[in-house]
């Protein structure tokens, strides 16, 4: 297969926002991205920011899903995840090691977290631990939402492409965004992939960090 093309019939990846029934912003969305960084770093031309839609709140459908952000070149080894309810009492806690490049970090929820609820959204922030500390520490964040799609819609034997352009048609913007990752990791020289993942994030206004590579 030419690494022009992603598949035979040049699928693409589109993501349609959900609609306001299913995405609750009763709480409002995350602001992004603000300028900040560890004081000892050099200055960069992106600050940290989370790749979420721009209604500052995601779906997904896992229990334990995979969280994107992108993270500058930073002197700061270590970031703190936190994942709280809807009351903002604390879910999961966890540290993330970190690169020394900037680029898109993948973090997937541990298994033995506590599961997401299904209709329930959920605040999420990582922030960097930087050396020495400082009350001011650079944070990405955002609101994720599970939810429930039909039986019939997804099965174990659809590759990881169908995947991708379910979630973006039915609005499940984490799980799309990771597959795609995914998909983006297995094939390095697939040009139409590499458009494709542009081009999504282009729309959601996250164009500047667009060309980031991938950490992990």
């Amino acid at each position: 297969m030419s690494s022009s093309v992603i598949s035979a019939s040049n699928a693409f990846v589109l993501f349609v926002p959900p609609t306001d029934e299913t995405v609750d912003n009763s709480r409002g969305g995350a602001s992004r991205p603000t300028a900040l960084k560890c004081i000892h770093d050099d200055a960069y031309a992106f600050p940290m920011v989370a790749l979420i839609p721009q209604s500052g709140v995601g779906l997904t459908v896992a229990a334990h899903p995979t969280l994107l952000v992108y993270v500058p070149p930073s002197k700061a080894t270590q970031a703190h995840l936190t994942l709280r309810n809807a009351d903002q009492s604390g879910l999961y806690q966890g540290r993330i090691q970190l690169p020394k490049t900037g680029g898109v970090l993948r973090i997937a929820l541990p298994t033995d977290s506590p599961e997401l609820a299904v209709g329930e959204t959920y605040d999420w922030s990582l922030a960097l631990l930087c050396q020495p500390t400082q009350t001011d520490m650079p944070i990405a964040s955002g609101q994720i939402r599970r939810v429930e799609l039909s039986d019939n819609v997804l099965s174990d034997q659809q590759s990881l492409l169908s995947k991708a352009i379910i979630y973006g048609q039915s609005g499940v913007w984490h799980d799309m965004l990771a597959t795609l990752a995914m998909l983006r990791q297995t094939q390095p020289d697939n040009n139409a992939l590499y458009a494709n993942w542009t081009e999504v994030l282009t729309v959601e206004d996250l164009d500047a960090i667009a060309n980031a590579p991938l950490l992990n």
